[in-house]
């Protein structure tokens, strides 16, 4: 959030904004939807509420590198009851789930020459395991004032532009368990006309940006 009112400052303002997964909550903070101080609200009662969840069913996520073969992940999560928790790229998709159920998949799914590398999360975000507590998220949000943002945000839940600030935080709410699909929400941003040849990514560094190049299939 730091580095985005830096950028603003010595910039320019963007056309329209985006987060990846836990990154949609600066989002929409940068784009005046939330307050600074709500956002990191937010993000805590949502820790606290991952911390329930893991006591109760503890997980990681696992990324799956390589050629994927979708409809071969899909039946392999069905098989060890895991879920497809964010699609990155044609080159990586991230599962969630148990502990013992991510082992058992990704064992299987190494067999098929695919690396895979666990991701010590702290939960199983994105995953079957968050529904139970997505009423509660849903109030907590409902809580939290929300502004019409200054510019349209590209949401993970729908890859829909949202400007309303209920549906903002219904958006949020149904992230909690719905994968995220990086590569749909970049087409979605092409198909708004915006200049997917000036994306720019906040942080320091520039993972999500080598996923668009991949997506768009650019050098």
């Amino acid at each position: 959030m730091s580095i985005a009112k830096l950028w603003e400052l010595e910039t320019c303002r963007p056309d329209l904004v985006l987060g990846h997964s836990f990154g949609e909550y600066a989002a929409a903070c940068a784009s005046g939807a939330i307050t600074p101080e709500d956002a990191f609200r937010i993000v805590q009662f949502r820790g606290q509420l991952a911390y329930e969840v893991n006591l109760k069913h503890s997980g990681l996520m696992a990324a799956i590198n390589g050629q994927i073969d979708m409809p071969y992940i899909q039946r392999i999560c069905r098989i060890y009851k895991v879920d497809i928790a964010v699609v990155n790229s044609p080159e990586q998709v991230i599962i969630s789930g148990e502990y013992a159920s991510i082992e058992n998949a990704s064992r299987q799914i190494e067999k098929e020459g695919l690396k895979i590398i666990p991701l010590e999360t702290g939960a199983p975000f994105h995953s079957r395991y968050f529904t139970s507590k997505q009423p509660a998220f849903r109030r907590f949000l409902n809580s939290i004032p929300f502004y019409p943002p200054h510019e349209q945000l590209l949401m993970n839940a729908t890859a829909r532009l949202e400007t309303n600030p209920q549906k903002i935080k219904d958006c949020l709410a149904a992230q909690l368990t719905n994968p995220v699909n990086f590569p749909k929400i970049i087409r979605a941003l092409e198909a708004t006309g915006a200049d997917s040849d000036n994306i720019q990514e906040i942080g320091n560094r520039k993972i999500l940006t080598g996923f668009v190049r991949k997506i768009l299939k650019r050098p």
